[in-house]
């Protein structure tokens, strides 16, 4: 985490992987956004009916491919019959947690938000894969509190958005980095900075939206600009693009 704050460009996390030629959460996604050099690369995982953790961002499988259900009413073998969708057609499996792990193999942070419950599981995996120095976990303040408790090893985060919070976070459990919700106040980000933690904001949505569909980017501006550490796109590299031309300034 250390890098986050000494680098002097902000670090893009590539969410749900790098999604230009390859459906969210596969694992296709995941390896092209290592390969294009990001800094990290967000993934959903969620649990199956017999303990098998898989990526996927929604509660079922309708969404993103040719099935349809509940993720955890699937068994590993019954949701291996189930392929992800690019453009209306079959591209590949789902992965697992452990198939993404094992592939990336600390090569860059894989960023867990954690769907599941399950925090038995997710910890399991990472420490099958000695992959504690570059995971990060991602959820509610009483999800990573219990994460913390489970293995105070898991590096984990969550949205804070004020002191009062943040210090009552810190009473149980201290963050990797925190995530705020919109760009932080001067005072709060300074707060953060003196306590040696980097802050994350996304630009999914409105930002990327306004970026990429209407060429307009003030909004990437102002985040850029609010002296955050780390920010998630489902644009990445035309993120990373505006963010090189605007340090070039």
């Amino acid at each position: 985490m250390e890098q986050f704050l000494q680098d002097d460009q902000i670090s893009v996390c590539a969410h749900r992987g790098f999604t230009r030629n390859a459906p969210e959460n596969s694992l296709q996604a995941v390896l092209a956004a290592l390969e294009t050099g990001f800094k990290a690369v967000e993934i959903d995982v969620r649990h199956t009916k017999d303990e098998e953790l898989v990526l996927m961002h929604d509660e079922t499988v309708d969404r993103t491919t040719n099935g349809g259900g509940r993720v955890d009413e699937f068994s590993r073998a019954e949701i291996e019959k189930i392929s992800l969708v690019q453009r209306g057609k079959p591209f590949a499996g789902i992965p697992t947690l452990h198939e993404v792990l094992q592939s990336a193999g600390g090569r860059t942070t894989i960023y867990v938000d954690m769907k599941s419950d399950r925090i038995d599981l997710i910890s399991e995996a990472i420490k099958k894969h000695k992959a504690y120095d570059w995971t990060i976990l991602h959820g509610s303040a009483e999800r990573i509190k219990e994460a913390h408790r489970y293995d105070a090893r898991l590096r984990v985060h969550t949205i804070v958005d004020t002191k009062e919070a943040l210090d009552s976070l810190l009473t149980e459990v201290r963050p990797i980095m925190i995530e705020v919700s919109r760009v932080p106040p001067p005072h709060f980000l300074d707060y953060v900075h003196g306590l040696g933690l980097p802050v994350e904001l996304d630009a999914m949505g409105r930002a990327d939206l306004l970026a990429v569909r209407f060429k307009l980017n003030f909004l990437w501006k102002r985040i850029a600009a609010s002296g955050v550490d780390f920010i998630m796109s489902n644009y990445p590299v035309r993120l990373r693009s505006f963010l090189m031309a605007e340090y070039a300034k």
